[in-house]
């Protein structure tokens, strides 16, 4: 998985890049909030790390840009930060967040959270996969419920939802109707 991490401490970055490398990632570092967002819209990482406070822009507003401007697709958040107070968690939620880790952070805890996000990314991909196939299933049955089986002719259902439209079309045009 490519890993966004996103922090004003270069020292932090390259442990936390050392440590996912190990793990199997693909790591790109960002040093503030409006780098990250150049990155993460070039790059589209599968996952970002990013710290509360840094220059430039912070992490919440970095966040919140990298939501609206991925509004259609899922891209899990876990906010990096100092702060233990419960009002920095909630305003990381409500930034976009989907984590929030108190540094200094627990390899195995972080390990941990990382893998719970993937298995969420891949029950989230095959629901798409199924809603997709459940809409194009539903879009046959419906055309087969408004034609006849054996010749392939428009049947009644058809005709009276058809009939319908052009009787209150008829009534809007103030035009007659025949059959």
């Amino acid at each position: 998985m490519k890993i966004l991490v996103v922090d004003d401490s270069p020292t932090i970055r390259a442990a936390l890049k050392a440590l996912l490398e190990r793990m199997g990632h693909t790591v790109v570092e960002a040093n503030d909030g409006k780098e990250a967002l150049r990155i993460y819209r070039q790059d589209r990482p599968g996952l970002v790390l990013i710290d509360v406070v840094m220059p430039v822009m912070d992490g919440y507003e970095s966040a919140r840009h990298m939501r609206e401007t991925s509004a259609d697709e899922w891209v899990p958040i876990i906010f990096l930060s100092s702060k233990e107070a419960d009002q920095d968690l909630d305003r990381a939620i409500e930034a976009g967040g989907d984590d929030y880790l108190v540094k200094p952070v627990s390899f195995v805890v972080l390990n941990a959270k990382i893998r719970a996000l993937q298995r969420l990314e891949s029950m989230r991909t095959k629901q798409l996969e199924m809603s997709r196939d459940l809409a194009s299933a539903n879009r046959e049955l419906e055309k087969l419920s408004r034609q006849d089986g054996l010749t392939g002719i428009a049947n009644r259902r058809y005709f009276d939802s058809y009939l319908l439209i052009e009787v209150r079309r008829a009534a809007r045009e103030k035009a007659p109707v025949s059959l």
